[in-house]
């Protein structure tokens, strides 16, 4: 049986073509390694883990962003759910409270005629 191709994605060995058996990477234990591809130039591999560096920054401060986004979502539902139960409390006045109001509204629109 004919052993795939794989490439290496560490940073050790950045974009490097090996051979390695069917269970390579897998809990089945295998021990054919043989490097398929000839070293690759210094400055090729250096620009390959200078990216997979960048990458790994980009998807961690992503993550943060993430993070952060939610935290703001649920800042702003808690401060709506305070302004609502403001809004709430305000109306729920007692009787007394709104017959003055009342009178109140009703005298000034007498006193406008």
């Amino acid at each position: 049986m004919r052993s795939p191709i794989r490439t290496a994605w560490k940073c050790d060995y950045p974009v490097k073509s090996f051979y390695g058996c069917s269970g390579y990477g897998t809990s089945r234990r295998c021990s054919l390694f043989h490097w398929y591809d000839p070293e690759p130039p210094t400055r090729y591999s250096d620009v390959i883990r200078k990216l997979l560096k960048t990458n790994e920054g980009i998807r961690n401060e992503n993550m943060e962003l993430k993070k952060k986004r939610q935290e703001l979502l649920d800042e702003a539902l808690v401060q709506r759910k305070v302004t609502m139960e403001h809004s709430s409390a305000a109306l729920e006045l007692p009787r007394d409270v709104w017959l003055v109001i009342a009178i109140k509204v009703a005298s000034n629109s007498i006193e406008n005629l």
